[in-house]
C-alpha cells in the first residue's frame, strides 16, 4: 500500500468518525466555551473513545468542528439552531431556548429530526 492511499485510507477512518461521534464533539466544543464552560476542563476520553482535540491524522478534530460550526449561518437546517442557542448565556437557555425553537418551526427552515430531537 502506497503512502498516499495509506494516508487517504486514515482520513476516511477519521471523518467517519468525526461524524459518527458527533454529540461527543458537539457536546465537547460547547463545554470548551467560556461561556458555557462548567468545569476547568471536559474530558477527553467519552464511552466510545479519546476526542481528537489535537492530532496530526484529524489536523485536530475539534478545531475542525468549530471551523465548520463557524461557518454555519443562523438558517442553517442543521446547524443554524445550535448557533442561535450557542448565543445565548448559560443563563438565559432554559428561559429562551423554547422559543428559539419555535421560531424555527414557524420558519420552516430547520430540518425535522434536528427539530423532534430538541422539541
Amino acid at each position: 500500500m502506497t503512502y498516499a492511499n495509506r494516508r487517504a485510507e486514515l482520513h476516511e477512518k477519521v471523518m467517519f468518525e468525526m461524524r459518527a461521534w458527533a454529540g461527543d464533539y458537539l457536546r465537547y466544543v460547547v463545554q470548551t466555551m467560556s461561556e458555557h464552560r462548567t468545569q476547568v476542563q471536559p474530558p477527553l476520553r467519552t464511552e466510545r473513545g479519546a476526542i481528537r482535540e489535537v492530532s496530526a491524522c484529524a489536523h485536530g478534530g475539534v478545531s475542525r468542528w468549530r471551523r465548520y460550526l463557524n461557518s454555519r449561518n443562523l438558517d442553517d437546517p442543521v446547524f443554524g439552531l445550535w448557533n442561535r442557542l450557542v448565543m445565548l448565556s448559560a443563563e438565559e437557555i432554559a428561559a429562551n431556548s423554547s422559543r428559539e425553537i419555535a421560531e424555527i418551526i414557524a420558519s420552516g427552515a430547520g430540518n425535522r429530526l434536528v427539530l423532534e430531537a430538541f422539541t
